[in-house]
Parts: C-alpha cells; sequence; structure tokens
C-alpha cells in the first residue's frame, strides 16, 4: 500500500499578538448549534507576564476567529452535553462557560491550593469524548 501523503496549511495566523503567544487545544466543536463548522482553541495566556488568556472559536467556512476573554489562564476545554456549554480549566480550577450568553460559571471544583499548579490540556488522558487530556504542572 503506498504511503498517504497531507498537506498541511495554516487555518489561523491571529493578527493580535497576544494570541499568538499560547495557542493551544484546538478542537472541532461537535455540539455546539451553529450552521457552519467552528474550531475551539484556548489562547493560555496572552503574555509571559499574563496572568489572563482567552476561549477562541475560528470558523472553518470564513475563518473569522471571535475571542472571549477569560478571567485566568485556560489550559484546556472539552464540551459538555449542553449544546453551546464548555467546561474549561481554568488556573486550578474547573469552570463551564456558555458560548451563547458569554457566561462562566464557577463549579466549585479546584484541584491544588499551590500557586504554581495550573490545569493544562496534554492529551494524554481522555477527559471526555473527543477532548484532550488535563496534565496538572507546576512553574
Amino acid at each position: 500500500m503506498p504511503p498517504v501523503t497531507l498537506t498541511a496549511r495554516v487555518l489561523l495566523d491571529p493578527l493580535r499578538e497576544e494570541l499568538r503567544f499560547l495557542p493551544e487545544c484546538p478542537r472541532l466543536l461537535r455540539n455546539y448549534p451553529a450552521p457552519y463548522p467552528v474550531l475551539g482553541w484556548v489562547a493560555i495566556q496572552h503574555s509571559a507576564d499574563s496572568i489572563v488568556g482567552s476561549l477562541n472559536l475560528l470558523r472553518l467556512d470564513t475563518l473569522s476567529n471571535t475571542c472571549f476573554l477569560l478571567p485566568g489562564r485556560p489550559g484546556f476545554f472539552a464540551e459538555t452535553q449542553e449544546p453551546g456549554v464548555l467546561i474549561v480549566g481554568l488556573d486550578r480550577r474547573l469552570v463551564l462557560f456558555d458560548l451563547d450568553t458569554n457566561q462562566l460559571t464557577e463549579t466549585g471544583i479546584t484541584i491544588d491550593a499551590d500557586e504554581r499548579t495550573l490545569i493544562n490540556g496534554g492529551g494524554h488522558q481522555s477527559v471526555a469524548p473527543g477532548a484532550g487530556g488535563a496534565d496538572l504542572f507546576k512553574r
């Protein structure tokens, strides 16, 4: 059987520098009620000394990106069973983010009081179907 050749291309080259700093966790949203395909991704933090990041939605039909600034550093996200609602690893806690209302809801779930510990999506173990993993690391 001959080898399969794939050609990769850049989907998004953000104009805003803060979105270029630590992009992570690209994932096609399968439970988002939109008539077009959407790729979700996070910018973990917006600069070397930033303590905030963002959740982003890239429309694959137009390649336009919508950025939702978050009150912390998102390491990963996964879709929930509720259409348009994501669970996000934000610093040392899990939060819910509703893409339709832009509302962030605290779940009360935290992982560690140590400020050096952050939740990061590493893709090593599944936390939900189609989701990356949730790695913990200390800075």
